[in-house]
């Protein structure tokens, strides 16, 4: 129930079925998991903590706990250490493509590059130049944003508008 709740955004009722989940059931990692997400969409960034480092004691090499932790650290703008967490999540799910793009942002946000090699790739780019312009790396956002153009298949008036403000922000 608790999961059902948090998928439906209904905060409270969540978190009081997956409390009782735990008391039930201590050594549910999806519960502690699940805590996690909770305590980042409140921004409380210790509680995440504490409930991802009981998850990953109970499941260490679970992608899906490995990502969440990757997520709050970028929520945190702590990008290096949210590499290392989604890096070590898509050696374990290669094909999963919310790992992928993670792994996208914690790197844009650092200022490494990422590749594309497609149009489908366009929305990635945007993402990471996003990430990146958040990182205060405003060439390398720059440069995502008009690769993200490049390759998308119509305009992108997204990426266009995201360029325009990090070109404005560099003026200033």
């Amino acid at each position: 129930m608790g999961l059902a709740a948090l998928r439906l955004g209904r905060i409270n009722a969540a978190k009081a079925s997956l409390d009782e989940a735990l008391q039930r059931c201590p050594d549910r990692w999806q519960s502690l998991n699940a805590l996690g997400v909770l305590a980042d969409r409140k921004g409380d960034w210790e509680a995440g903590r504490i409930a991802y480092a009981k998850a990953l004691a109970l499941a260490p090499d679970q992608p899906a706990v490995l990502n969440n932790v990757g997520f709050s650290l970028l929520l945190q703008r702590r990008f290096g250490e949210a590499e290392i967490f989604l890096t070590k999540a898509m050696s374990l799910a290669p094909a999963d493509e919310r790992i992928s793009n993670n792994l996208d942002l914690a790197q844009a946000g650092q200022g490494k590059p990422i590749t594309a090699s497609n149009e489908a790739q366009a929305y990635r780019l945007n993402n990471a130049g996003y990430m990146a312009y958040l990182g205060g790396n405003l060439e390398a956002a720059k440069s995502y944003f008009n690769e993200a153009i490049k390759l998308s298949p119509s305009y992108f008036e997204r990426a266009a508008s995201n360029l325009e403000m990090a070109e404005g922000r560099q003026e200033k």
